[in-house]
Parts: structure tokens; C-alpha cells; sequence
């Protein structure tokens, strides 16, 4: 491990002869992105709700709230169960739009000026991504390779798994 890790300093990163400090994400920060996931489930849900008819038609707008009420429930159970850890908070946090929240975070201590529609332009220019999963040591998770090779399958370890490690014998003198 080396000493930026160590410390939680920031990394320098150049992208189109702009530098950049990126700092690790924080406790605050994760507890932030598992919230922005919930929104999005909330978010989605809300888009797709079918408009209510006129009220005047008291059977077919009856039928269409009551509808949107259960979409709506099922919604926020739903968004309940989403965390960074879930297929769903997974999918998010790896999407163009995820990506782009988490470099945001990972810059706006260093750089406040930027917003998340900078990040996400930097973000789709496909070289800049390449340059960035050649950089994955600035995010706090290690690549999906390499958590695949630990623990059987694809992702970051759920917050409740334990890692295994091995301990040294101690030797008595």
C-alpha cells in the first residue's frame, strides 16, 4: 500500500492538460452516494407514473390513482432495499451517470467550482474513461477483476461480509 493510500491523500490526475486532485471518498461520502441511488429508484418510478385522468371520470381516475399509489409503494420498498452494495446500487454506480457522481465526489473538495454535468462531459469522452480505469487506485474500491478473483463473483463485498485474512503465527522469543 503505498503512502497516498495510507494517508487518504489526495491523487493528482491529468485529463486534457487540465490537472486535477482527487481526494478517496469518505464515510459521509458513501452514505451520500447509497442516498443518490434511492433517489434515482424514486426518480424513476415517479417518471413513469401514468398521468391521472379527468376527475370527472370518477371510475377510470380511481383505477389510475390507485395505480400510481401502488407504484409509488412499491417504489420505496424498492428504494429501501438499494445500497451501494446491491445489484441495483451496482448498476447505478457503474453507469455513465454513476461514474460521474463518484469522480464529482471524489473532486469537489479540490475543485468546487465543478459540477456533476462537467464530470459526466469528461466522462464521455471514451479515452478520458480508459485513462480513468487505469487510475482505479483513487477510487476506495478495488477493480471488479480483482474482487471477482477474491470472492467468486462480480463486485465490492457486501458491508456485512467479512474478508478473509491471513494472520502470521507470532513468534515468541
Amino acid at each position: 500500500m503505498d503512502r497516498a493510500t495510507l494517508t487518504a491523500a489526495p491523487v493528482t490526475l491529468t485529463l486534457n492538460g487540465v490537472e486535477y486532485r482527487m481526494s478517496p471518498l469518505t464515510d459521509a461520502d458513501m452514505g451520500e452516494l447509497e442516498r443518490w441511488i434511492q433517489r434515482q429508484v424514486l426518480e424513476v418510478a415517479r417518471e413513469s407514473l401514468p398521468p391521472l385522468p379527468d376527475p370527472g371520470d370518477s371510475h377510470a381516475y380511481l383505477v389510475c390513482k390507485n395505480e400510481r399509489e401502488k407504484i409509488i409503494r412499491m417504489a420505496i420498498e424498492e428504494s429501501c432495499r438499494a445500497s451501494l452494495d446491491s445489484a441495483m446500487g451496482m448498476n447505478l454506480l457503474s453507469s455513465l451517470q454513476g461514474l460521474a457522481r463518484i469522480y464529482w465526489m471524489q473532486l469537489r473538495k479540490h475543485h468546487p467550482q465543478i459540477t456533476v454535468s462537467e464530470v459526466y462531459g469528461l466522462l464521455a469522452d471514451k479515452g478520458i474513461r480508459e485513462k480513468l480505469d487505469m487510475e482505479s487506485t483513487v477510487l476506495n474500491a478495488p477493480p471488479p477483476d480483482l474482487v471477482k478473483k477474491k470472492t467468486g463473483k462480480s463486485g465490492v463485498p457486501g458491508r456485512h461480509e467479512r474478508r478473509r485474512t491471513t494472520r502470521s503465527p507470532s513468534t515468541k522469543s
